[in-house]
């Protein structure tokens, strides 16, 4: 018998049915299972304005992909959290296009009193590093939840301080739960989901880290904190796609300057002399032009 978990994952193996439409459905329908069992005549008449669209069923090869998924979420105690479930992110929800669900491991708090994503480059300096220590050490008295992509270099740097300094912090992945990229972060992502924090995707577990997966991501960082910090970048990269979508979120973006002569903060002053992000250089300048008090 199949049960909502199982019509949560046959979401994902409607053909046609995009992210916008399958929100729009739970909306009127509440859950998955109503979804495939009770949307029929609904559907129809979508029909006239979406032809392409087919009444939603599971697939003989739907099923036996989705069981397998189920079985490897109960075995490594992962849930999945739907856009109208009550732990649905608020502010990834205030996104036009907040995903209409995801897989996570760890703590399902998902509405902390503040979060903040800091991102930067793979390629990071000493003083990208420091500069990660400095902001996340400060921020600590704020009880700040620090949001990153668990990447080599300033994410990972991000997540480690984050760690040190007892803060929450919440990894977003461009792969599977089951796939953690890079190899070298598994350790720390036992530590993360250890310490009360969690990891993230929207991907069922088999799927490899690909290029195209992590804007995707990197919208999901965003939605989910209420400020983003790039701390080293160039001009092109997946830091500079995050700090973009945060600002079409109405988001606030700080950037760290650097030296002026090296292309990893080139990123950084792009963004300040496009007013899309304020100059900070600490923690404490952070929370204030948050207008957060110390806890």
């Amino acid at each position: 018998m199949f049960n909502e978990i199982f019509y949560r994952i046959a979401l994902q193996h409607l053909p046609h049915y995009s992210n916008f439409l399958i929100k729009r459905l739970l909306e009127k329908f509440e859950t998955a299972t109503n979804i495939f069992t009770k949307s029929e005549n609904y559907i129809r008449k979508l029909q006239q304005r979406y032809p392409h669209l087919s009444i939603p069923v599971v697939s003989f090869e739907a099923q036996s992909k989705i069981k397998t998924e189920v079985d490897w979420m109960i075995k490594n105690s992962v849930s999945l959290c739907l856009y109208n479930d009550t732990c649905y992110p608020f502010r990834l929800k205030n996104c036009y296009d907040s995903p209409y669900l995801f897989y996570y491991k760890g703590n399902r708090n998902f509405n902390p009193q503040r979060s903040i994503a800091i991102i930067g480059t793979r390629n990071a300096s000493q003083y990208g590093k420091e500069m990660v220590k400095r902001i996340i050490t400060e921020l600590s008295a704020y009880q700040v939840t620090i949001v990153s992509g668990l990447a080599e270099g300033i994410d990972t740097e991000a997540h480690k301080h984050a760690l040190l300094q007892q803060q929450q912090t919440w990894a977003v992945l461009g792969s599977g739960l089951d796939r953690i990229y890079p190899a070298s972060n598994n350790k720390l992502s036992v530590s993360i989901i250890e310490e009360d924090g969690v990891l993230i995707s929207e991907y069922p577990h088999y799927v490899t880290p690909k290029r195209s997966h992590f804007p995707c991501r990197n919208r999901i960082i965003a939605g989910l904190s209420d400020a983003t910090i790039v701390v080293e970048s160039p001009k092109r990269g997946g830091s500079m796609i995050t700090a973009y979508i945060a600002s079409s979120y109405n988001r606030d973006v700080f950037a760290v300057p650097g030296n002026i002569l090296t292309d990893n903060n080139s990123g950084c002053h792009d963004l300040i002399k496009r007013n899309i992000a304020a100059i900070v250089t600490s923690g404490d300048e952070i929370a204030d032009m948050m207008g957060w008090g110390q806890i």
